[in-house]
């Protein structure tokens, strides 16, 4: 991630960060969230509609990750569909992705103070790789993350019944 991240959420959160180190915090996060939305509006033309509105306000934040989906049809072809529940349910769909990636940031942290079995999402970032590829990361309070590469244009949003 660019302009989050994991730790400060976690830092901002824990009852033992001293006041000085807060106001620290969240002064670089206000800093860092309104560096992110400029960079954001310039992807209007590179997101489909419905997905740049999306995430242009509050995005999926607090809708759990209940399901990851690859779809191959060969290594040119492979789909990540992501189904999100909250009070709604949704997916999100990437297509000929040409990179995913999978880190856990509190895989062994027995005693953390955000719950690593709950994929609750947290905040995430669309940025430009290149003139055709776009970057889409997602951290969740569990501490694990997703970092997909997409062409243009190549991610839909739908509601699921």
């Amino acid at each position: 991630m660019k302009y989050r991240s994991y730790d400060a959420h976690t830092a901002l959160n824990m009852g033992c960060t001293s006041e000085e180190e807060l106001i620290r915090l969240e002064e670089e996060e206000s800093e860092n969230a309104m560096a992110y939305r400029n960079e954001y509006k310039m992807l209007v033309n590179r997101l489909p509609k419905p997905v740049f509105d999306r995430f242009s306000g509050w995005g999926f934040h607090d809708y759990e990750l209940v399901k990851v989906e690859f779809q191959h049809t060969n290594l040119l072809h492979t789909n990540i569909v992501l189904t999100l529940s909250g009070s709604d349910k949704w997916k999100l769909s990437f297509i000929d992705t040409s990179l995913f990636q999978f880190r856990h940031l509190n895989y062994h942290n027995e005693k953390s103070v955000l719950s690593r079995e709950l994929d609750n999402w947290l905040f995430e970032e669309f940025l430009p790789i290149d003139d055709g590829m776009l970057s889409f990361e997602v951290i969740f309070s569990s501490g694990g993350s997703m970092l997909i590469h997409f062409p243009d244009g190549s991610v839909s949003i739908e509601k699921v019944k």
